[in-house]
């Protein structure tokens, strides 16, 4: 299943009479085979409302026959698959593989904390992102270049088409993540 079908899955909040979580959403923590921290067994914590966007981006792999981080943190796919060299310095950023895993840093959250999601559109200060956990959904949104801290790849596969600079929106708007 692809990232782009999941656009519009969103979470259940807990104070809406009669319903609970998003069994789409819980779903991809299975799929993501998220590890516990002993790294050993499976942790499904069972819910929409824990930071999910890592788990989305391991369910989309594992639907692709590819090994995600098995992590629940964001930047653990930092160091996942292998890195997309892009440029050199103020250009580092200017071209990134469609589809690739775009790793972010979250400035005011902490080093360790971050937001993943997979590259669909570019310009020349943004990147625009599928990912979950964007707004408490899936969706299509822009981040800043300056927030990626790594650009991955999965081991071994091509590359096939990378995205050029294009519009961006005038002003794209900051997404809650996390």
């Amino acid at each position: 299943m692809s990232a782009r079908m999941q656009i519009g899955q969103v979470e259940i909040k807990k104070r809406t009479a009669g319903l609970s979580d998003n069994p789409v959403i819980v779903d991809y923590w299975r799929r993501a085979k998220i590890l516990k921290k002993d790294q050993v067994s499976t942790w499904e914590p069972g819910n929409d409302e824990t930071p999910w966007c890592a788990a989305f981006i391991g369910a989309m792999l594992a639907d692709c026959g590819i090994a995600g981080s098995h992590k629940a943190l964001a930047r653990s796919y930092e160091t996942w698959g292998e890195a997309v060299m892009t440029g050199e310095a103020a250009m580092r950023w200017a071209s990134i593989p469609l589809g690739a895993i775009v790793v972010l840093n979250r400035p005011s959250a902490g080093p360790t904390k971050g937001h993943v999601g997979f590259a669909v559109g570019a310009a020349e200060k943004h990147v625009e992102l599928i990912g979950g956990n964007q707004n408490d959904s899936v969706s299509r949104a822009w981040f800043p270049k300056t927030r990626i801290v790594a650009v991955r790849w999965p081991k071994g596969e091509p590359a096939s088409e990378y995205l050029l600079w294009g519009a961006a929106p005038p002003k794209a708007r900051r997404t809650r993540t996390g």
